[in-house]
């Protein structure tokens, strides 16, 4: 797009865009295209990733396991109007019976503080991300806040 636009202006032709207020036929929507090219040649990434951070792994894993079990319950429960028992909705979870649940937590950092910061930094790598936007999945407040303090903590390498 950039270079059909410049070789455009170089015939003498300028580019006004339909959708967008955008008018390289003015010195002030030249800047703003170009402003939006330059944009575009180094694209800031953001990546999302869950954080559930404990005093101990094993912990971690409970508060991954009881939100999964929570988000089962929840969709089982509206849609049929039963209630489970823990051992039923594993079950479910077991069989892939909400599958869609389990892709939510494909990236998640679990862990205590050093495996979280392992994994953030793993992940930022792989996604390429130059920022990362933390959901912090707990079931109440104060273990929301402690996986808050472990993610404060953690900062990007840096290059």
């Amino acid at each position: 797009m950039v270079a059909l636009v410049s070789d455009l202006r170089r015939a003498g032709v300028g580019f006004r865009s339909l959708h967008e207020a955008l008018d390289t036929t003015t010195p002030g929507g030249r800047l703003v295209f170009h402003v939006f090219a330059a944009q575009l040649e180094h694209p800031y990434v953001i990546a999302g990733v869950n954080v559930v951070a404990a005093e101990s792994g094993e912990a971690a894993r409970a508060i991954v396991q009881h939100n999964r079990r929570t988000l089962a319950r929840g969709l089982v429960e509206k849609e049929q109007g039963v209630s489970l028992s823990d051992r039923e909705v594993d079950a479910l979870i077991e069989r892939g019976a909400v599958r869609q649940f389990d892709a939510m937590f494909t990236y998640t950092a679990v862990g205590e503080a050093a495996e979280v910061a392992a994994y953030l930094t793993w992940f930022q790598g792989l996604s390429g991300a130059d920022a990362l936007v933390t959901a912090h999945q707990a079931p109440d407040l104060d273990q929301r806040l402690a996986t808050l303090e472990v993610a404060a903590h953690w900062g990007p390498p840096r290059g």
